[in-house]
């Protein structure tokens, strides 16, 4: 049973009257009532695990806050899991197929011009690929850094 009056997670996207809504936590009356069924949405808290301001006392309940002039428990510059770093791998221009230039962010028909030209002769650096003309906007030394010449 849905609760209104409590936070829901809408499980996936979903389209309503000419609205789209993303699978996120919505408050009370974010989203339509049409929305509110339990294939799309699910409500894990309890109205008892909400924890809520005591103005009297002025802290959540069962909170202790500490205040200290000791170590810091994390030290700056140090984290409790390895850094993983993604690198995208640089592209080959003279040995790319089309559908690697334009994922590489290259338009088609540049794409495809770009081909053409290397068979007459290989592309050597940035500025011998301004034979081929980008659309308007685009410049060939913003692509340098993920492009190889080989």
């Amino acid at each position: 049973m849905i609760d209104k009056n409590l936070p829901v997670r809408l499980k996936r996207h979903a389209h309503f009257g000419s609205d789209f809504y993303h699978p996120r936590t919505y408050q009370p009356g974010e989203l339509p009532d049409a929305l509110l069924s339990e294939d799309l949405i699910t409500q894990e808290l309890a109205i008892s695990q909400v924890t809520s301001f005591t103005k009297s006392t002025g802290a959540f309940p069962d909170t202790e806050i500490k205040v200290t002039v000791d170590e810091p428990p994390i030290k700056p510059g140090s984290y409790d899991k390895p850094t993983v770093a993604i690198v995208k791998p640089k592209l080959s221009i003279n040995t790319a197929t089309v559908t690697e230039l334009i994922s590489a962010g290259i338009p088609m028909n540049t794409a495809k011009e770009l081909v053409k030209e290397r068979e007459k002769e290989k592309f050597t650096d940035v500025t011998s690929l301004e034979k081929v003309a980008l659309p308007k906007g685009k410049i060939w030394s913003s692509f340098e850094t993920e492009l190889i010449f080989e």
